[in-house]
């Protein structure tokens, strides 16, 4: 089996420089903007069970257990109306 040197890669890149310019550029912008919306559904989920907490612990008519502490199961549901 030949091989195909190193160098022909690098000339074949070099001679397609904008071809190569838009492929790297393409898979960088698909990695940020997954990363992003991997770290926005972190933070709202987050700042969900956080504020439902919060908001049910206040409420009236929760029931209390033995300590005093409110019994509550932190859980996000979470309903989008289109």
């Amino acid at each position: 089996m030949m091989r195909i040197p190193f160098s022909y890669i690098w000339r074949s890149l070099w001679a397609r420089r904008l071809t190569t310019a838009l492929t790297v550029g393409g898979v960088a912008l698909v990695v940020f903007v997954f990363a992003g919306v991997l770290m926005l559904a972190r933070g709202l989920e987050a700042t969900l069970i956080e504020t439902t907490a919060d908001v049910l612990e206040a409420e009236s008519g929760v029931a209390r257990g033995a300590e005093g502490r409110a019994l509550l199961s932190r859980e996000v549901v979470l309903v989008i109306d289109l």
